[in-house]
């Protein structure tokens, strides 16, 4: 994934063009989520749908979505280590703020479901599977997934 779009804030070093050292952070940071935001909107419409925002994370939930943040960091030592060696990079095109953008995003979307499962709002699928092989066994009924409300 490359942030190649025109709409996004961050276009190059963003820290170049901030004259006031003690604003750095909270500029940087501000452009950050903003685009992060954009980004997942894009990504949501690719790859949610519109009964189910999380579609692409129902089978395992807030737990899978940490498996994808994993994946991420190993990317991340990966570019560092070919870095600091002196190879060429597997995907040059996605960048290290690429990289730490879609493991933000990771987090909010780990966050929404974890929060979303806390409230009774959804379950994993494979959580409703269990279930419901319990419910056919006499045990309790299966709780509804995200799509069901």
């Amino acid at each position: 994934m490359t942030n190649t779009s025109n709409d996004l804030i961050i276009q190059g070093p963003l820290l170049s063009n901030i004259s006031a050292p003690s604003q750095e952070l909270p500029i940087f940071v501000e452009a950050f989520f903003q685009d992060g935001l954009k980004l997942l909107k894009k990504k949501n419409s690719d790859y949610g749908s519109i009964t189910d925002p999380v579609a692409n994370f129902s089978i395992e939930g807030w737990f899978g979505v940490i498996t994808r943040m994993q994946d991420k960091m190993s990317r991340l030592y990966s570019i560092r280590e070919k870095m600091l060696l002196g190879e060429p990079l597997t995907h040059p095109k996605e960048t290290i703020l690429d990289t730490l953008q879609d493991l933000s995003n990771y987090a909010a979307v780990c966050a929404f479901m974890y929060e979303s499962e806390q409230l009774g709002r959804w379950k994993p699928i494979m959580d409703t599977i269990a279930s419901k092989k319990g419910e056919q066994l006499g045990n309790t009924p299966a709780t509804p997934t995200y799509r069901d409300f």
